[in-house]
């Protein structure tokens, strides 16, 4: 709800009344009829008001949720990102643009899984017809709708990531990079660098 235009609309039924108060003043005589109607208005007014401050109220509270859950995703140690059951990006962290440093413009609030894929396409050198690629994109968001085994791969940032995507109740995706480079590396020197 947008605080002003709420607010301007309280003035509006405020002014109104006064006008009308006005009115029954200038006209003489008291009409009863014309009293009810200012003090339907006066207490609309008042009603409008009380309305007004829990909606800026309720405003003030989402805006300090919001910013609490901003905060809570960037506390986290893992790239995180949420995406809701349409697929638009609802949050995410810093550690997760950081993990796409090619596309990290381009996860942006709004911006649908998609379209993340189709850039990621074009500017990390994935070749290729159209279908071809049209294709990866299909396979690619197929796999984000449905978590399997967690595949630990090496994104363009140069680190391992185990990559665990869950659904959530109400159709979203949550998807959950937890850097393993050291895990990786520490592997591959006991298989004797293979």
């Amino acid at each position: 709800m947008n605080p002003i235009l709420t607010e301007r609309s309280g003035l509006i039924i405020v002014a109104a009344a006064v006008a009308v108060a006005a009115l029954v003043l200038i006209r003489g005589p008291i009409d009863i009829r014309a009293l009810e109607v200012v003090i339907a208005l006066v207490g609309l007014a008042g009603a409008s008001a009380v309305l007004i401050r829990q909606a800026q109220r309720e405003a003030k509270e989402a805006s300090l949720r919001r910013a609490q859950l901003i905060e809570a995703v960037e506390a986290v140690t893992e790239g995180f990102v949420l995406f809701d059951a349409q697929g638009k990006l609802i949050v995410c962290n810093s550690r997760y643009r950081a993990a796409y440093p090619m596309l990290a413009d381009a996860l942006v609030e709004g911006a649908t899984f998609s379209d993340i894929l189709h850039r990621a396409a074009e500017r990390c050198g994935q070749t290729g017809t159209p279908e071809q690629l049209a294709h990866w994109v299909e396979t690619r968001v197929k796999r984000h709708l449905t978590s399997g085994k967690p595949p630990i791969v090496q994104l363009s940032d140069g680190c391992w990531y185990r990559i665990s995507e869950h659904g959530t109740p109400s159709g979203g995706t949550v998807k959950l990079l937890t850097d393993v480079s050291e895990l990786k590396i520490q592997d591959s020197k006991e298989n004797g660098g293979r």
